[in-house]
C-alpha cells in the first residue's frame, strides 16, 4: 500500500490497540507496519482502537449485521438486522468517544447499502458513523484517513477526502439502483445523477435543483424524503 512507505513519519509511530479476534486478520498485518501495534484481550471483538485520538473502529463483515443473510428460496438479501449486532455496536459507540463502523463486503450493490441505510438510520441521533469497504486493504485506509482527520492540525484536504469515502464506494450504477429503488424509472434515476454528479450533490439537492435537472416535482420530493430520512448516512 502507498501508505506504508510514510511510515518515517512521527505520526505513523501512534499506538494502536487491536482486539484479540483481528490479530490473524489482513488489516492488522497492514497496519501494525505502520503504527505501533499491540494486541489486548481485554477490549470488545473486532475492534481497534487509537486511544491518543479517542478513536474506535468497529470491523464487521457485511453478512454479520443481517439476521439472514441470505433467504434460501429467493437468494436475495434480506433486510432483517441481526439485534446481537445491534446491540454490540450500541455498547462499543456507548465506550467510546468517537466511535465509526467499517463493514466490508466484496460487492456493494444497492440491495446491500439500502441495509446499510437501515443500519444507520438506527443510530440517526449517535456519532457513530459506518463506512464501506470492499476488502481489508481498503478498510485499512478508510481508518489511516480517519485518524489523520483527527491528528490536530487538520488539514482541509484530508477533511475532503473522509467526506468522499463513502462516494468512493458507491459507483453510479449503484447510485442509480437506489434511486430507482425509491420507485423512479430509469429516464428519471439517470436525470438526477447526470444534473447532481454524485451522491452528496443529489443528497444536498433542494427542489428547485432536482427540478433544474429535468425532474417532474413529484419525482423530485420522492428524493428528496428518502434522503431526509437518510441524510446522516448520506452527508457524513
Amino acid at each position: 500500500m502507498a501508505f506504508l512507505a510514510e511510515n518515517s513519519n512521527p505520526f505513523y509511530q501512534q499506538p494502536l490497540i487491536f482486539a484479540e479476534s483481528l490479530r490473524s486478520t489482513k488489516l492488522y498485518e497492514i497496519l501494525s507496519k505502520v503504527f505501533k501495534t499491540r494486541v489486548s484481550k481485554s477490549i470488545l471483538s473486532q475492534i481497534c482502537i487509537f486511544p491518543k485520538y479517542s478513536v474506535a473502529f468497529l470491523v464487521s463483515n457485511f453478512s454479520e449485521i443481517t439476521l439472514n443473510n441470505q433467504d434460501e428460496t429467493s437468494q436475495e438479501i434480506t433486510d432483517n438486522l441481526n439485534e446481537e449486532f445491534i446491540s454490540r455496536l450500541e455498547h462499543f459507540q456507548n465506550i467510546h468517544r468517537n466511535t465509526y463502523v467499517v463493514l466490508m463486503n466484496c460487492v456493494w450493490e444497492a440491495a446491500e447499502v439500502t441495509i446499510v441505510f437501515k443500519l444507520q438510520k438506527k443510530f440517526f441521533l449517535k456519532k457513530c458513523k459506518i463506512l464501506l469497504a470492499v476488502n481489508e486493504e481498503e478498510c485499512a485506509k478508510h481508518i489511516l484517513t480517519i485518524v489523520k482527520v483527527s491528528c490536530p492540525p487538520v488539514d482541509k484536504i484530508v477533511q475532503d477526502k473522509i467526506r468522499a469515502i463513502l462516494e468512493s464506494s458507491l459507483t453510479e450504477e449503484t447510485i442509480l439502483q437506489l434511486i430507482r429503488s425509491m420507485g423512479l424509472c430509469e429516464y428519471e434515476s439517470t436525470l438526477a445523477v447526470d444534473g447532481c454528479e454524485n451522491l452528496s450533490g443529489i443528497a444536498s439537492a433542494d427542489i428547485s435543483r432536482l427540478q433544474d435537472c429535468s425532474l417532474e416535482a413529484s419525482s423530485a420530493k420522492v428524493i428528496i424524503n428518502f434522503c431526509e430520512e437518510n441524510k446522516y448516512y448520506l452527508k457524513v
